[in-house]
């Protein structure tokens, strides 16, 4: 087994240059996409692989939104996203859930059919819609963060009534 390390996004972009210089425009614009939102991003290699995780810092928790790869695979985890998600109605979940699926599916590229999305999905960057993908990116973030403003004040309201 090949034991991840820390790296750095110089030698991620020389991977991703070296590996699938095709890509390389659309990695980087998934770079600058998680720069903009402020996203963690860590990058790290392995073997033959280098990765870029990105995640969302909302409240205390912190979020895997996507794994970018040098292999040309950007990857959803969705078992990640709805074990730290903000709320803890179940039904509030499932729909998120339910919608991350219904808008996934809608976009070409995936290694995943819609209906089996229960821990993770990738989609090849030279294959897919990289705007409707990170359309669905932002909607995540913004899911995530109204689901925790509104724990908070479910919290704060039940609160004030003890």
């Amino acid at each position: 087994m090949v034991t991840a390390t820390e790296s750095s996004a110089e030698s991620f972009k020389q991977r991703f240059s070296t590996n699938r210089p095709a890509d390389l425009g659309l990695a980087e614009q998934v770079i600058e996409w998680a720069t903009n939102k402020r996203l963690i991003r860590r990058w790290h290699t392995a073997g033959e692989i280098d990765t870029l995780t990105c995640k969302a810092t909302v409240g205390l928790e912190s979020h895997k939104v996507l794994v970018l790869g040098t292999d040309g695979l950007v990857w959803i985890l969705f078992n990640q996203l709805l074990s730290r998600f903000p709320s803890s109605d179940v039904a509030v979940k499932e729909r998120f859930h339910k919608q991350l699926a219904q808008r996934l599916g809608k976009i070409a590229g995936g290694n995943t059919l819609p209906t089996a999305y229960k821990s993770k999905a990738s989609w090849r960057l030279s294959d897919m819609d990289l705007p409707a993908f990170l359309g669905v990116t932002d909607w995540i973030l913004s899911e995530l963060r109204t689901s925790h403003a509104n724990a908070v004040a479910l919290h704060a309201a039940n609160r004030a009534r003890h």
